[in-house]
């Protein structure tokens, strides 16, 4: 069974994730990530691409995936909020090719830890 052990950069809140608009051009109402959304796949990445010396082999099985959350601040947070960005970041980064083969999935928070950090491990089952 494969398996791989990311730490992440503390990931932004769904609520900061998407956003929502209009298109200039034709008024169509649009969804769009957040320059923060998008900042964070970008660090993504670049975790998983240094650690792998290039792109990740994809794991391709079904999966289980632990996402252990320890924030900067005591500031409350719902852990729920930052599961669907982290793991479409690694989903973008080439570690699996669609969350969907997410079979299991546990979410922990963890003591405060100055910056924050989002370790992630992901195992195919």
């Amino acid at each position: 069974m494969a398996s791989v052990n990311y730490r992440l950069p503390w990931p932004p809140s769904i609520n900061a994730y998407w956003a929502t608009g209009t298109s200039s051009k034709h008024g169509v109402p649009m969804t769009y990530l957040t320059h923060r959304a998008k900042q964070f796949r970008v660090d993504v990445w670049a975790v998983v691409w240094q650690q792998h010396n290039g792109p990740p082999k994809k794991l391709t099985g079904r999966l289980a995936v632990l996402i252990e959350l320890s924030a900067g601040t005591k500031r409350k947070y719902d852990i729920d909020n930052f599961c669907k960005g982290t793991l479409d970041a690694l989903m973008h980064a080439g570690v699996f090719e669609d969350d969907e083969l997410i079979d299991e999935l546990i979410v922990r928070r963890l003591p405060v830890k100055p910056p924050g950090c989002c370790d992630v491990t992901v195992c195919e089952v």
